[in-house]
Order: C-alpha cells, then sequence, then structure tokens
C-alpha cells in the first residue's frame, strides 16, 4: 500500500492538473455528502473519547475534500450503501484537512471576480454615440413623440441636426423634411363613459385601464345591452340563449379559434366584450396608451358601417364582468384550456357607455437623406 507521503503527493498533482473548475462559481448552493466508509487501515488508532469514530485518518486520501461533487479526487470504488447516515465529529487528525475547503472558497471568490470584470467592460465610442440618441429621443422631453405632436417636432430637429452634422445631405421635398398629410380618428375617453349597471348599483369602469375600443368613424356615440356568455352552446335538451341586441362576453382563445357559439352570436349582438388573453409570447399590455387610428389623408376612410362594435377587456378585472352569474373567470379560462366545453348563461348586469369620438388633419414629416457616393464616376448615379 502507498505511504501517506506519496497518497498526498498524487492528490496533489490531481489538483494541479485539473484546476480550478467554473462549476464552483456556479453552483455555490452544493451541499456535503456523507463521508464514505473506510476499510480499517493498520496505522489507524481509534480514538477512545469517540466510539463511533470511522476509520479514517486522513479523509482527503480516500475520498474528496468536502462540499465538493463530481471531483477527480472521488474514490468510486466503495458502495454508497456502506455510508454512513451521519457525519461523525472531526478528530484533531481530520481538522487538519479544512484548509483545502478554504482553498475552494477562495478559487471561487476569485472567479466570480473574473466575472465581474469582464461584465463591467466600458462601451466603445461607438456604443456611446448610439446610447446617446436613444437618451436624447426617449426623454420625457419629447412627449412620447406622438406623431404632428410638438414632442415629434422636438424629435424632428434634433435627427435634422445630427443627420447635417453626419454630411449627409437633404432628399427631402423641403430640405430634409417630406410632408405626409394624414387623417386621425381619436377616441376622446376624458369625455366617454363605460359602467355596468346591476341590481345593487352602478360599477364605473376605466377607459384604457379595463375596457378600451378601436377608434374609427361610425362609432356609435352611446350603447347599453345586457351581457351574455354564450359559451359553446346550450346542453343537451336546453335552448340557446337569445343574443339579439345584446352584448357578448368571450373568451380570448375560443373567438380567436373561431370555435363555438360565441362567434355566431357575435353577429346578432349589439357588442362584443373579448376578453384579452394572458398567454402568448407577447400578451397586450395593460393600461392602453390611447386609442386612435391614423391613416394616409388620400386613402380611403375606413367605415364602420353595420358591424357589431368590440371592446377589449382587462383580464385582470375579468372576474367584476361575470359577478353574481354563479362563474369566475379562472374556472372558464381552466374549461377552455383543457378543451372542455363552455357553458351558457346570462350575467346580471348591463353595460352602458358614451362614447365621444374627434377626427381631422394633420401632417407629419418624413426626413429623408442621402449620403453622396466617393467614387468619382458613380457618384451621381
Amino acid at each position: 500500500m502507498a505511504s501517506d507521503k506519496q497518497i498526498a503527493a498524487n492528490r496533489i498533482n490531481a489538483q494541479k492538473s485539473t484546476g480550478p473548475r467554473f462549476a464552483f462559481a456556479l453552483r455555490p448552493e452544493l451541499e456535503e455528502e456523507p463521508i464514505e466508509e473506510i476499510p480499517n487501515e493498520p496505522n489507524f488508532t481509534p480514538n477512545p473519547k469517540q466510539p463511533n469514530q470511522i476509520p479514517f485518518p486522513n479523509r482527503t486520501q480516500w475520498g474528496r475534500p468536502p462540499g465538493l461533487r463530481g471531483s477527480p479526487w472521488t474514490r468510486s470504488s466503495v458502495p454508497s450503501k456502506t455510508r454512513p447516515k451521519t457525519r461523525p465529529a472531526p478528530s484533531p487528525v481530520v481538522r487538519d484537512n479544512l484548509v483545502p475547503r478554504e482553498i475552494m472558497k477562495l478559487n471561487r471568490i476569485a472567479i466570480f471576480g473574473v466575472a465581474a470584470a469582464l461584465l463591467a467592460t466600458q462601451p466603445n465610442e461607438a456604443t456611446k454615440r448610439w446610447w446617446a440618441h436613444v437618451v436624447a429621443l426617449a426623454n420625457d422631453g419629447m412627449e412620447g413623440r406622438d406623431t404632428g405632436s410638438p414632442g415629434y417636432l422636438k424629435a424632428e430637429h434634433y435627427v435634422v441636426a445630427q443627420f447635417q452634422k453626419a454630411g449627409l445631405k437633404p432628399a427631402g421635398e423641403k430640405g430634409y423634411l417630406q410632408p405626409v398629410p394624414l387623417r386621425v380618428v381619436r377616441l376622446r375617453t376624458d369625455q366617454s363613459s363605460v359602467e355596468l349597471v346591476r341590481k345593487e348599483g352602478v360599477q364605473k369602469l376605466e377607459w384604457l385601464r379595463q375596457i378600451t375600443t378601436g377608434a374609427r368613424v361610425g362609432l356609435p356615440e352611446s350603447l347599453e345591452g345586457d351581457l351574455v356568455f354564450p359559451g359553446d352552446g346550450p346542453a343537451a335538451g336546453s335552448p340557446p340563449l337569445d343574443t339579439t341586441g345584446k352584448i357578448v362576453v368571450q373568451l380570448p382563445r375560443r373567438a380567436a379559434a373561431g370555435g363555438g357559439r360565441g362567434t355566431a352570436a357575435a353577429r346578432t349582438s349589439a357588442a362584443t366584450i373579448a376578453i384579452d388573453s394572458t398567454g402568448g409570447p407577447e400578451p397586450p399590455r395593460w393600461p392602453v396608451a390611447y386609442s386612435v387610428a391614423m391613416s394616409l389623408a388620400e386613402s380611403a376612410q375606413r367605415q364602420g358601417g353595420n358591424a357589431p362594435l368590440t371592446f377589449r377587456f382587462n383580464p385582470a378585472f375579468a372576474d367584476e364582468l361575470f359577478q353574481g352569474s354563479g362563474h369566475a373567470y379562472a374556472e372558464l379560462q381552466k374549461l377552455a384550456e383543457e378543451g372542455k366545453p363552455l357553458p351558457q348563461f346570462e350575467i346580471p348586469a348591463r353595460l352602458r357607455a358614451t362614447m365621444k369620438v374627434e377626427s381631422g388633419d394633420l401632417s407629419s414629416d418624413n426626413i429623408v437623406a442621402v449620403l453622396p457616393g466617393s467614387d468619382p464616376a458613380l457618384a451621381n448615379q
């Protein structure tokens, strides 16, 4: 059998050959495993004060330093079923081997320090210039840069100045500018109202936070109707709900898939409330910024015609629609996700809304520039 010095030398050589592993830094939560039971050695002297001590003269010569799982020092010849359930108290012989644990802690700290230094690399000049443009165009002074707004004009002046600084030549109808005439339709939510009417009283809803609709020409000035949930139609032997002139409430996935009776019921209803989906790679965001429709002035205006009005509803407040119906939004959503039939039922509430719509013309500029070519023969092409 090899001497203690030879085993210690082999261990040191193994440590040098593998070096620190990055897994140590990524997995600080590794726990120590129970010490493997080692057969008796001729040079081992039991400690009378520790009758349950395992004959283990130097635990790093047989296994791994404490806290390392998957180490090259692991002794795999000892069956795991022979491991004791508890770790014995460290004897003076074992206490000497706590040093490798401190070394590994230092290794982890060093690796974390290197990773932090790499992440803290200073951006180059191109990155700084790019970020300066982002800060200039996205700051609060631009007021959102809404089309045709004073904030948009501020952003326009900034871009023109940057084009001039970069040596770009004007290519618009008015210098760098190309005017674009537009037609805008806007729902004035500050002059509109929407509420749920029940026997217990009236509950006001907030435009753009709980409910919204798309701005369009021909949007009705007022609307009122009973709420119904047609689901997937009546159960066997039951008559279908009459949705004529009523406001149909739909779940998003059934409406999008075109399944269920809700799609057919919407054709005879006065309006539809579609609860927004909470899934998908990018679910709709609430609150909504505004309700505006914009088109080129020369194009034909989109008329509402006889198409039923559709509202979008924030799913965070969906239970307020189903209040008093005996059903909850989570219950219905779970049935839809599992592909099970949705019940039909009436909702003891009416939706009442007034909508103020403004329309008008405005002009907003494109910014057009050209970078002249440097080749004498091709520059004018």
